[in-house]
């Protein structure tokens, strides 16, 4: 078994962060990870590299914020490292952890089951569906009503979230998918990223996203949003500049809108960097489909935007993908990784000196589960 893990940057510009579990065939609970966590400074990682991030066993999840991650071990324990100024970290300070991985302070016999990322900050649900939130709760995204202002430096429950089985979310909004297969969110709702219509702007408790019924999978960009039913169909909306919708047009979308693909989707994964907006993917027998911006072939075919989706050529059958900021990932069946998409801070991993990757590219093997991030928008 390799002991491999994705690392792209060590630096804060327009980095992707990408995060391996590593699970042994008999035993898929047994795990580890690595990140760019490591303490060190100086140039990025240029090609793929692995840093233990030390004491971590027995992950089931991993998620990938701003300049944090978060860690699910088969208990129900929750770990955090990186950035911790706004709470990320959720120990009840302000401390950094870059190299050493730190306990999230949940109350005593919190059982966590899922846990889920935006900007600067991180949810958990327990095994009651009790949803909790930490961190910079940017323009309410925390959810938390009345207590929805300021940084949360320890986790807090959601009020009313007691049934979820989900949480995503994007630069400062998030997704609570619940166990009857509907969604809520909170946060802003500037370009239409809570799905709620025109009339709310802001929302610091959840709210109902009409339209929805059967969902299993959401996926939170820097500003849009997106779900998938049980029948594989897929709906988007929020910012939409960039044809980020997938709709055809470069309209904003206030409400759910149905997304044409091929197929049946089986994974959805919206992406997002600051002030560009994003790029979307998602995955169809196999087969990966991208839209949105496109400057650097974010969506694998190297136009400046795609307002539908469109078929990244490759010729492989990919088990997952990841929209980070401004670039993409791919896991095949076979556990490769490929890369497409901007460059910058060394994001892809194919070395030095390529601004951009048009078309998927192979930067490494022997993974089993990826998750991207870029500087400004976290993607679940």
């Amino acid at each position: 078994m390799s002991e491999s893990a994705l690392t792209y940057t060590k630096t804060a510009l327009a980095m992707a962060l990408i995060l391996m579990v590593l699970l042994p065939p008999a035993a898929q609970a047994q795990g580890r990870a690595g990140s760019f966590f490591d303490g060190a400074t100086g140039e990025p990682y240029t090609r793929p590299s692995f840093t233990a991030v030390a004491g971590l066993e027995n992950l089931t999840a991993i998620s990938a914020s701003n300049a944090s991650a978060y860690f699910l071990e088969s208990d129900g324990t929750v770990w955090a490292v990186g950035d911790g100024a706004k709470g990320e970290l959720g120990t009840g300070g302000t401390e950094d952890a870059p190299n050493t991985a730190v306990r999230v302070s949940f109350p005593a016999r919190t059982v966590i089951t899922a846990i889920g990322e935006a900007k600067d900050e991180g949810f958990a649900i327990d095994r009651t569906g009790q949803g909790w939130a930490w961190g910079a709760n940017g323009e309410g995204s925390l959810c938390l009503g009345s207590r929805g202002t300021g940084v949360h430096l320890a986790p807090t429950r959601v009020p009313g979230m007691t049934h979820a089985v989900a949480v995503a979310g994007g630069e400062n909004h998030s997704l609570w998918l619940l166990a009857d297969g509907t969604v809520q969110a909170c946060g802003t709702n500037r370009h239409g990223q809570l799905g709620i219509g025109l009339e709310i702007t802001e929302s610091k408790s959840p709210l109902l996203v009409p339209g929805l019924s059967g969902i299993v999978e959401i996926s939170g960009g820097e500003r849009t949003s997106a779900a998938r039913d049980g029948r594989g169909r897929l709906f988007t909306w929020g910012a939409n500049a960039n044809g980020e919708l997938g709709l055809g047009t470069t309209v904003d979308g206030f409400l759910p809108a149905q997304v044409s693909l091929p197929g049946p989707v089986t994974q959805v994964y919206a992406g997002g960097n600051a002030g560009e907006n994003g790029h979307t993917l998602a995955l169809v027998g196999g087969e990966v489909f991208g839209w949105g911006k496109d400057e650097y072939g974010d969506v694998g075919d190297g136009a400046t935007s795609v307002t539908r989706p469109t078929p990244v050529a490759t010729g492989l059958h990919y088990a997952s993908v990841v929209a980070s900021g401004r670039s993409s990932f791919g896991l095949d069946a076979e556990g490769n990784v490929w890369a497409f998409g901007a460059d910058r801070g060394e994001a892809l991993g194919n070395g030095p000196g390529v601004e951009g990757q048009p078309v998927p590219a192979l930067v490494d093997s022997g993974a089993t589960m990826i998750s991207g991030t870029s500087t400004v928008s976290v993607d679940g």
